[in-house]
């Protein structure tokens, strides 16, 4: 199967896990960008769409900052394996600051040629909700959502996104309005104060990565 092959709908969890198999079976290690963050990320049918496929004890940065938000809205579902999501709050107001942890914020253009798009400024962060996921659950983020994704080795997921058009208007993720969003291709990330931003920008995957990706992937949705 071609990786721009468009991806079925309305088919049962393992059916879906047998066509993601030989997806990955099947791509090209020129297919595969991999993000600093330990995942490898494949486009299933257009930008709307893609495969992770996350080893962070192997191939995540050093270091990387791993709290942000999103220029998109996403849902996405977990095909093998498992993963926690780490939701935090902004606090703004005086007499709440204090109650968070210290953090620098700062803007980045996400993607390949990203980097950092504004200044870094002070922030304060409350850690206030925990979820954890497993093979044939699903869950969604807005876009503006403060998270950390702490992933098992092996866990394969598929996200689908939804993107502004050019009047701002947002597909149909969710129904409640969202507050003043992020610039298109935007987003915020997060970081000790008193440590730097270490960036998650995408690269391309080599083929040894692949393979030994592929390996993983194989096993995880083997179990």
């Amino acid at each position: 199967m071609d990786a721009r092959t468009p991806f079925p709908t309305r088919l049962s969890f393992e059916t879906s896990r047998a066509v993601i198999a030989s997806l990955i079976h099947h791509s090209a290690a020129s297919d595969w960008t991999l993000q600093g963050l330990g995942m490898f990320r494949l486009d299933v049918v257009d930008l709307s769409r893609r495969l992770h496929v996350w080893v962070p004890s192997m191939f995540a940065k050093k270091n990387v900052t791993t709290i942000h938000t999103h220029p998109w809205h996403f849902n996405s579902t977990i095909i093998a394996g498992a993963l926690r999501n780490r939701l935090f709050t902004e606090l703004t107001k005086p007499e709440e600051v204090r109650n968070g942890v210290p953090y620098s914020k700062l803007e980045i253009e996400c993607g390949l040629g990203g980097g950092a798009s504004g200044p870094r400024v002070d922030a304060s962060l409350f850690c206030h909700n925990e979820f954890s996921y497993r093979a044939g659950e699903t869950y969604d983020l807005w876009s503006h959502e403060i998270h950390e994704t702490i992933p098992e080795d092996g866990t394969i997921t598929l996200i689908e996104r939804r993107f502004p058009d050019k009047a701002g208007v947002w597909g149909a993720l969710r129904t409640i309005p969202l507050p003043d969003g992020p610039r298109p291709h935007h987003a915020h990330v997060f970081f000790p104060t008193g440590t730097e931003w270490v960036s998650a920008e995408p690269r391309s995957a080599t083929e040894d990565e692949v393979v030994e990706m592929k390996k993983i992937a194989r096993r995880s949705l083997a179990s």
